[in-house]
This record gives C-alpha cells, structure tokens and sequence, in this order.
C-alpha cells in the first residue's frame, strides 16, 4: 500500500505523523491536515472501484455511495499469490495479524496481554518447531514498536514482520492468528489452520464500531 500523493489528504508524507517528527513538525502537521481538509475527499473519486462478488457490491454500493456502473467484478490482485501455495515444510511460522483498535484502552490491553504472554508464546514455538511472527496494523505499530521489540529482544523464536507487502510473505506461514481483521478471508484461500483470538470481543463491539454481518456468526 502506497501513500496518497494527494497534498493534505490524511496519508500523505505532510501529514501523517512519525515517532521521530520534533515537536515544530508536528504542529506543522496538524496545520496543514485542517487547512487542507477539503482536499483529504479527492482521492474517494476512483474511476473503478475492485470488488470480489455481488455481496460486496451491495455493502459498498450503500455504505460508501459508490455507483454500482464503477464495480469491476475480480478477484483482489493482493491475494492473486496465494493460490495452489503448498503449506511449507520445516519450521512452522505462525503470523499473529491483530486489526487496530480506534479505543486506545483496547489497543493498550491488546498489546499488554501480548507482552505478558510472551514467555508462554516461547515454549510453545519451542515444543513445535515453530516461530510466532508479530504483524500488528500500521497505526499500532507506529505506537508501540519501540515497547514490543525491546520485550521480544530475548526471544529468539518470536519476531516481528517489518516487510512492506505482508501478502508476499503469507504463502510462508503455517496458520494465522487473527481476530477482527479482514486478512483472514485472505489466508483462507490457502485452506490452512486459523485461530480467532479475539478476548475484547464484547468491549471491541462496542467501543469501535458495528461490523457488517454478525460476528459470532460468521467467525468460528
């Protein structure tokens, strides 16, 4: 996923913001995000808008106002590498791939449980031959990347994925860990092991938003 070169839209380099931006920059920052703020809509005005089957069409033609003439019906070009991929052998990779929490009282929780659970993490990888590879959403990671890969530095057989494409990598990885992301329709192309891990469901639900078809229904 490219930034926006779109000038003041909300992922473009002037104005998302970094860990190492001195205070000046920031400010700077937040100035041009409202001064630019009609701007931050023109990149909504596509000329085709790519979607996997007519379910989809019906919750994005309402929800996002798109006219049904721009729907390109196809698979997602991001999950063209994913099929026929044999499961891997040797070592078993194991992605945890968690989906940003808009309540900071979540995503502080989520990434605690995580810290705390690390030494369990490690024995278990160690009885499997497994690694336990951490993919969190780029809104987290840019909070708490400092925090995790200080407390992961003693474990040598759980790591971070840092590539800029997670879907080159996904064909490597023996199950998935997930919760409420939309990675998982993904990975289940390949039809392999994929744990819902999802404690905070009640509160996520509640505290970030509805999702577009029940949950529990459409989860194991």
């Amino acid at each position: 996923i490219e930034l926006s070169t779109i000038k003041g839209s909300q992922l473009s380099p002037d104005i998302i913001l970094s860990k190492d931006d001195s205070l000046f920059e920031r400010i700077k920052k937040r100035f041009a995000l409202i001064k630019n703020a009609p701007n931050r809509e023109l990149f909504e005005k596509y000329l085709m808008y790519v979607c996997p089957g007519n379910e989809m069409v019906r919750d994005c033609h309402k929800a996002l106002n798109i006219p049904k003439k721009r729907f390109f019906l196809c698979g997602y070009p991001r999950t063209c590498g994913l099929y026929s991929k044999p499961i891997p052998s040797g070592t078993k990779k194991i992605i945890y791939a968690p989906t940003f929490r808009w309540s900071q009282y979540l995503e502080n929780c989520m990434v605690d449980d995580l810290i705390k659970s690390l030494s369990l993490i490690q024995k278990t990888m160690e009885a499997i031959d497994g690694k336990f590879i951490i993919r969190f959403h780029p809104h987290t990671w840019r909070d708490y990347n400092y925090k995790l890969t200080a407390e992961i530095k003693k474990y040598r057989r759980i790591k971070i994925d840092k590539t800029d494409d997670v879907y080159a990598e996904m064909p490597n990885y023996f199950a998935m860990i997930s919760d409420y992301s939309s990675i998982v329709y993904d990975f289940l192309l390949m039809n392999r092991p994929l744990v819902f891990h999802c404690p905070d469901s009640k509160f996520y639900l509640h505290a970030d938003h509805d999702l577009k078809h029940d949950y529990k229904d459409v989860s194991p």
